[in-house]
Order: C-alpha cells, then structure tokens, then sequence
C-alpha cells in the first residue's frame, strides 16, 4: 500500500508542473485557390492570409486579402479581376480556349506576388448519359452509366459531379466518387456507371419540379490529387491525419486548376 501511495503521489506531482516552452511564430503566406470552368465566363479567385495552427488567433475565420493587384493573362490578353465579398471576380466575361496557357498573379500590398500557371484542358468529347431511375416516398434515385471518348495515348483525369436546381437555386448532390484517372478505360471509351439520390422539399411537401444536371470535365493530375486528398480526409473524424494539400502557386500557398466540361440535363 506505501509504495502505491508514492508512485501516485510522483505522478500527482509531474501533472501539476507547469512548464514554459517558447513556440515559435510562423509566418502567415498568402493563399490563392482559383478553379475555373470552361462552362463560366465569369470566374472567382479567393485570397487569403494562412493561419498557422502555433499562432494565436482571435478568430477562426481567415484572413481576405482585400486590397491585392488580380489579374489572369492568356490568350494574348490581360483579364483584371476587383474585390468583392465573395472574393475577386473579372468584371468582363471571357471564355477559356483549349490548349491555351493562363498566368494568374496576385501582388499584395505588401509587395509579396504569388501566381500560377495552367494549360486549359479540352471538355470530354461525346458525352452520353444513359438513366434508369425509379421512385420512392423520400425521392428518385437515378442509376447513371456514362460515357465519353478518351485519348488512349495520354494519361487523363475527370471529375464527375451532380446538381439539383429548383427556384433558381442550384445545389450540389452527392455521389459516391468524384475524381477519376483512366486506367480503366478501353479502346478509347472512358465508362462509368454511377448513382445518386435526389429529392426537394418545402412547407407543402415533396416537389417534383425540380431540374437535375451531371457535369464530367477533364481536370488536371494536380486537380485530381488535390480532390482525392479532401475526399480521404475526413476532419470529423478524430483519428483521421491531417494531411498537406497538394500546392501549385508560387510565392505561397494553394490550387489553380482549368477544366474542360460539358453538362447534361438528366431530368
């Protein structure tokens, strides 16, 4: 009983010691994430301050950069974009050409620049979408087999995604894989067979006047790892790794990514 009584009394001690350890500051980057759509004329680019998780911080929110010198050049032009809420947007519209190279470079007033390069990539070409669906008390459940040509001598990505638009208000849908690379294409046919699950509500019930879309676009691998990498982390997860997101912007942090895509109406 006396060296019980001991050993726990060591051990009351060391957790009651308080120890002062100098952690240093890490030093904020600018971050950009732009993803543009050959789909839009008009494009968003979000900038931000990085919050390192050392530092102290009175807000959990990041950072805008509000007051940063915007722009994106390709096809022999400049294109300037201006702060809003929603980050910086271009003022006039322009279309993303196939083939073509884009810079887009942020100079902070502090005089830091961070930029990215991409080459547009073209939209998946014969894009087919067969359905079979069928109906229950909580919604449609549509049963999806796709497909599109693919280029047998180049390594290609796609991502696959789902809208439902009601009201003039579109939401993203869930299914089960978003992201794919073409080891399983044949003979120049890229196949996917996939389904998701739509339903709209409001006060008077289940409404049935609602409008869905799929969109497949060809993305870049750096797209494509940056998508696979948020699809495997799950931060509600505790025992889930964090993990450092793939980056291709110069001068700080973040993803500029181009795709081609093509939408289809499904219902």
């Amino acid at each position: 009983m006396k060296n019980w009584i001991i050993i726990f009394s060591l051990f009351a001690m060391s957790c009651e010691t308080i120890l002062e350890v100098d952690v240093p500051t890490i030093p904020e980057k600018p971050v950009l994430y732009a993803s543009f759509s050959s789909l839009n004329l008009f494009h968003k680019i979000d900038l931000t301050m990085s919050r390192p998780l050392v530092n102290n911080s009175t807000s959990a929110e990041f950072d805008q950069v509000q007051n940063a010198v915007v722009e994106v050049i390709g096809n022999g032009k400049t294109y300037s974009f201006s702060y809003s809420e929603e980050g910086y947007k271009n003022s006039a519209p322009f279309d993303l050409n196939p083939g073509e190279t884009y810079t887009i470079t942020a100079k902070l007033a502090t005089g830091e620049i961070v930029s990215s390069q991409q080459k547009m990539l073209f939209a998946p070409a014969n894009l087919s979408v067969f359905i079979d669906s069928s109906e229950s008390d909580w919604g449609s459940q549509y049963n999806l087999e796709m497909k599109w040509n693919d280029n047998p001598n180049e390594v290609n990505f796609y991502r696959v995604e789902a809208f439902s638009s009601f009201d003039d208000d579109t939401t993203q849908i869930f299914i089960p894989q978003e992201f794919f690379d073409d080891t399983k294409a044949n003979n120049g046919v890229f196949q996917l067979k996939t389904e998701l699950f739509a339903f709209i509500y409001d006060e008077n019930g289940k409404r049935d006047d609602f409008e869905l879309f799929v969109v497949v676009s060809q993305v870049s691998e750096e797209h494509y790892n940056y998508g696979i990498t948020l699809q495997n982390y799950n931060p509600q997860n505790p025992f889930s790794e964090p993990k450092p997101l793939p980056n291709n912007v110069e001068g700080g942090l973040g993803m500029f990514t181009l795709s081609g895509a093509r939408i289809e109406k499904i219902r």
